[in-house]
């Protein structure tokens, strides 16, 4: 018996529950298409932390022959010189730094943030790269547009219950919390990646139990950003499809030599330059590099140590319950992927996806079973107070007010991790199964 099929006949009391639910969709959409529509203003007039035009400059390095990982050191290290006491050289979020236009090789109007690794700034180089500079970010605004439509697309298309009483004011209400969402709007604000990087992932994994090679393609464009997209390799590896991780991978390496070729430096010397720029922005609020930094262990070995340890830990646990099912193992990747390594608000995009899988929980599960009900409206009021922690005014503000709903999140995400993790445990004994990300 559904939601929809309440005992004893209580049409009226069941309709009006669906009616609410449909309503408070309709107010979400209303208010989430107005507050995106701001951040979205914000973004084309490159009022925002930009990203994607940081990226951009970087490929104008590239362009010009420039070897941006050696340049961006220099400005580092000069900053560094220059004993100017408003810098911290471990508390990055950008390249203008004291004296970085002084800084030989520099090319005057762009600063050199080299955050992303060689093969993502080589895939650029040849395409957003190539864009004037005016309608580059413009450009990339428009791109995140259509890919967060495709995206709504596809996540409503798991938050809907297949009874087709239900299906309307579920897609509202899973249409209205997609909107709201507060990191869809910083994906805009911040001309960030994260939608482009969600879309190839969740194509990665779609393909993963259907074919290896457009699954290993999909990854290899998602390894743009390796902290975003690394932890998911491990669903085709435990569900037998060894080669996956290993050819996404590969064309990583292979794109190290060519860019090495462009700008004059070895390989290795690329990626270990890399790795010295990218620890100075290693901030990552909610996340175990959030814990990290509060310790003392910011770019430390012991650091690294630990997050290693808690990614091995999730790949053993996945290995274990490889034969659950695939949205309950991506569930938990989820989870594991937003809080192993350093992300920005932006990247908490990811989990619309578990929250579609609660929604449609909620409305779907059997009420011979209300404890699958109210688990999924539990874990709801916890994505809700994680949104509340990625309002912009409480991400980045101080007080002990946001101080407290800061705490509220981490509790909250670290509490969803751990239930994720028993659900897959509880799955563990069910047959494997297709991939349950349902895209087309």
């Amino acid at each position: 018996m559904s939601l929809s099929e309440s005992p004893g006949g209580s049409v009226s009391f069941r309709t009006g529950i669906l009616q609410l639910i449909g309503l408070s969709g309709v107010v979400m959409i209303l208010v989430g298409a107005v507050l995106t529509a701001a951040d979205v203003r914000i973004g084309i007039l490159g009022q925002g932390s930009g990203d994607f035009e940081r990226q951009w400059a970087v490929c104008q390095y590239v362009r010009a022959g420039l070897n941006p990982y050696e340049i961006a050191l220099r400005v580092i290290k000069h900053a560094e010189e220059k004993g100017d006491p408003s810098f911290d050289p471990w508390k990055m979020t950008h390249m203008y730094v004291p004296g970085w236009q002084e800084v030989e090789g520099v090319l005057p109007e762009y600063p050199p943030e080299t955050t992303y690794s060689p093969p993502a700034i080589l895939f650029l180089r040849f395409t957003a790269g190539l864009l004037p500079r005016p309608i580059a970010g413009p450009a990339w605004i428009g791109l995140n547009l259509v890919l967060l439509g495709i995206l709504a697309y596809w996540l409503l298309r798991q938050a809907i219950p297949a009874d087709e009483r239900v299906a309307l004011p579920a897609a509202l209400f899973a249409a209205g919390v997609i909107l709201i969402w507060p990191p869809v709007r910083s994906v805009f604000y911040s001309n960030q990646f994260s939608f482009l990087e969600m879309a190839c992932v969740l194509m990665g994994l779609r393909e993963s139990d259907r074919s290896t090679a457009k699954a290993s393609a999909w990854f290899a464009i998602a390894l743009l950003k390796p902290a975003f997209a690394l932890v998911f390799l491990i669903y085709p590896f435990v569900r037998g499809r060894y080669a996956v991780p290993f050819l996404a991978g590969a064309v990583h390496l292979a794109a190290l030599p060519v860019i090495g070729y462009l700008v004059g430096a070895g390989p290795f010397e690329l990626v270990t330059q890399w790795l010295r720029v990218s620890k100075h922005f290693l901030t990552g609020l909610y996340t175990l590099q959030d814990l990290m930094n509060g310790v003392g262990l910011r770019a430390s070995a012991a650091g690294t140590v630990a997050q290693l340890l808690f990614g091995g830990a999730a790949f053993a646990w996945c290995w274990y319950n490889r034969r659950a099912q695939a949205e309950t193992l991506v569930d938990f990747l989820c989870f594991v992927n937003l809080l192993w390594m350093y992300h920005g608000d932006f990247d908490f995009v990811l989990l619309l996806l578990p929250a579609m899988h609660s929604c449609r929980r909620l409305l779907s599960s059997s009420t011979d079973d209300s404890s699958g009900r109210w688990i999924a409206a539990v874990e709801l009021i916890g994505y809700a107070i994680i949104g509340a922690g990625m309002v912009r005014s409480v991400y980045t503000g101080d007080g002990t007010a946001r101080r407290l709903i800061r705490w509220a999140v981490r509790l909250s995400l670290f509490g969803l991790l751990a239930w994720h993790a028993v659900r897959l445990g509880r799955a563990r004994l069910q047959d494997k199964t297709a991939a349950t990300i349902a895209l087309a």
